[in-house]
């Protein structure tokens, strides 16, 4: 009897037709399986969507944690190439007017000139001491807050750029530069900081045994003080100074010309020399305040909303808990917030409608803070009262959010859970698939034998038929 080596092709029993339907029947559970992958991976997704929105929300409200964020200040001049100006959020609304009669200055001087920079100057050492030739004059006075620095020049490394190089490295309060002024190579000296307390003096020891004579290294010697005349050619180039300028109408002086520390939270740039007052306005920047505080509604809107939409019905996640418990901590959090200072949300024109939605009043707000100025401080800052840190809305909130996608938080755990759903469905999937395997093989072996044998019995009923049909014709 010829083989069969494809189901069916023995009997014309359509086999594989048979094993589909079967398997089909099999397959339902792998479906059922595939069904509900589709729906976690969906829920999956919906909570990183949850975590992006709840991030946002938790920038916004970092960002009204910052206290210049809550106090932002723009400031404008009426010659910013003159004085400039920056406030921090510490500074008071005003009007100022500064004169400036003078600049600070760094102390600057120049040696003779070399040839070449590679040419030998001298050995010994140089001692820079800082301080102030104005105290009482021809006197120097050394800066009691910077020590003197001594710097070693040693034989063979006593050329002009050695000399600078030691000296930058150093680090004595000066730079060293060396500039061609067209007759020869000449190394200036310039103080790092403004300043009359930042003038120098450099006193040497020479190696040639003359410490005044101009020759060799005592060609860097410099003390206009000095009792002894130093026969050198050192020309001063500028003599260090303090700034002096007024601010509504009051002299001040200072060391440096970016002035941090005259008005509180404002920073002043002099350019130049004044002929007429300048006038710098500091005004609290409504535009931003309004822009951080907006970003904070926005956001808190976004959660709220999308929170809501999956509680409904056909939503993806409406048999979920999740959205539920989250609006309520959510609006647990910052709805019901009750500060210490006296100041609600309502007070700063945050309010909220029947349904939940947050919005900001810019004409209440700014009328509480033209009454308090701090009103918004006193709501999302952290603060210290009578020694103990009292966290503002900012941080709660803040904190909360964080607290979420933290290990054991709602949303870790919800993400958790889901993804170890999806976990044990793939090995759901693995098991079933390797179970179906074995059933369409136990299948085909048995529909295959089924086909054979009706092969074997149609090729009787051939054989007996044709036997049949001879002895009747016999």
């Amino acid at each position: 009897m010829a083989s069969i080596t494809s189901a069916g092709v023995g009997s014309g029993l359509n086999v594989e037709s048979i094993i589909t339907g079967l398997m089909n029947v099999e397959k339902i559970p792998l479906n059922d399986i595939a069904t509900e992958r589709s729906s976690t991976k969906s829920k999956v997704s919906m909570y990183g969507l949850f975590k992006n929105y709840f991030g946002e929300l938790k920038t916004a409200a970092d960002n009204l944690s910052k206290l210049g964020n809550l106090n932002p200040q723009v400031v404008s001049s009426s010659d910013d190439k003159q004085v400039s100006a920056t406030a921090s959020e510490s500074a008071t609304s005003g009007q100022y007017k500064i004169e400036v009669s003078q600049l600070a200055k760094s102390q600057s001087i120049a040696i003779s000139g070399e040839s070449d920079v590679a040419n030998t100057v001298g050995s010994g050492s140089l001692t820079i001491t800082l301080g102030s030739y104005l105290s009482t004059p021809g006197s120097f006075t050394p800066n009691a807050s910077k020590t003197p620095v001594t710097v070693n020049i040693p034989a063979g490394s006593d050329s002009l750029g050695d000399i600078k190089d030691a000296i930058n490295a150093a680090n004595a309060g000066v730079n060293a530069t060396i500039v061609n002024d067209g007759n020869g190579f000449r190394m200036v000296l310039t103080s790092k900081d403004t300043g009359e307390n930042m003038a120098f003096k450099i006193d040497v020891t020479d190696n040639d045994g003359n410490n005044t004579d101009g020759t060799g290294l005592s060609r860097l010697a410099f003390d206009p003080t000095s009792v002894t005349p130093i026969a050198n050619s050192v020309t001063s180039l500028n003599s260090a100074q303090d700034a002096k300028f007024k601010v509504n109408n009051l002299d001040i002086k200072k060391a440096s010309n970016t002035v941090t520390d005259a008005v509180a939270g404002l920073t002043l740039n002099l350019k130049s020399i004044t002929t007429a007052p300048i006038t710098v306005d500091v005004t609290r920047d409504d535009t931003a305040l309004k822009k951080n505080l907006q970003s904070f509604v926005d956001a808190y809107n976004k959660v709220a909303t999308t929170m809501k939409e999956q509680q409904t019905k056909d939503a993806t996640l409406s048999k979920d808990t999740g959205p539920f418990a989250l609006e309520r901590a959510l609006r647990s959090t910052v709805r019901s917030w009750v500060g210490t200072a006296g100041v609600s949300l309502n007070d700063i024109g945050i309010s909220f409608d029947k349904t939940g939605v947050m919005s900001l009043d810019q004409t209440k707000l700014n009328k509480t803070l033209a009454n308090d100025p701090e009103a918004l401080v006193k709501v999302f800052a952290d603060r210290t009262v009578g020694g103990v840190t009292t966290k503002g809305l900012g941080k709660i909130t803040s904190g909360w959010v964080k607290s979420l996608s933290d290990p054991g938080g709602l949303l870790a755990s919800k993400t958790d859970n889901l993804n170890g759903r999806l976990k044990t469905l793939e090995e759901k999937e693995s098991k079933l698939n390797l179970r179906l395997a074995d059933i369409e093989k136990r299948y085909r072996a048995q529909y295959s034998a089924l086909d054979s044998t009706l092969a074997s019995m149609q090729q009787t009923s051939t054989y007996l038929s044709q036997q049949l049909a001879s002895l009747s014709n016999g």
